[in-house]
């Protein structure tokens, strides 16, 4: 299925319209901030996933926007309520360097289950 994020699109789209970084922009000016977070939601609503399962991280704060609550009562909606504590200590561990399971550097696609299941990890330039 296909993952998305909205920060990730929202990075992209202030890249693809030479605007500031999306921290910046948030800070500079919240009103433009939430039009191009709603802009990204829109777009992913509109794409044709040809029936398969696709799934869209927003962040707790799309949805002080009402039209983005709309947009995203459109689908199933998972509600992800974590410790604040726990959620940070999550980010701030980092996995020994070297050995152990190859993970790309945008976390968000993995090998195969059946790969993982061989104990092979997912790294092509691995000739073990």
């Amino acid at each position: 299925y296909g993952l998305s994020n909205s920060d990730r699109r929202v990075s992209e789209t202030c890249a693809m319209l030479k605007l500031p970084s999306p921290v910046d922009l948030y800070l500079e000016d919240p009103e433009k901030y939430r039009e191009i977070e709603t802009r990204v939601l829109k777009e992913f609503s509109e794409q044709d996933f040809e029936g398969y399962p696709a799934a869209f991280v927003v962040g707790e704060s799309a949805l002080s926007t009402p039209e983005n609550v709309e947009i995203i009562k459109q689908g199933l909606v998972v509600w992800l309520d974590v410790d604040t504590e726990w959620s940070w200590g999550k980010t701030q561990w980092r996995p020994k360097q070297g050995g152990g399971l190859f993970m790309p550097t945008d976390k968000h696609n993995r090998p195969p289950v059946w790969c993982i299941a061989n104990g092979w990890d997912g790294d092509i330039d691995d000739t073990e």
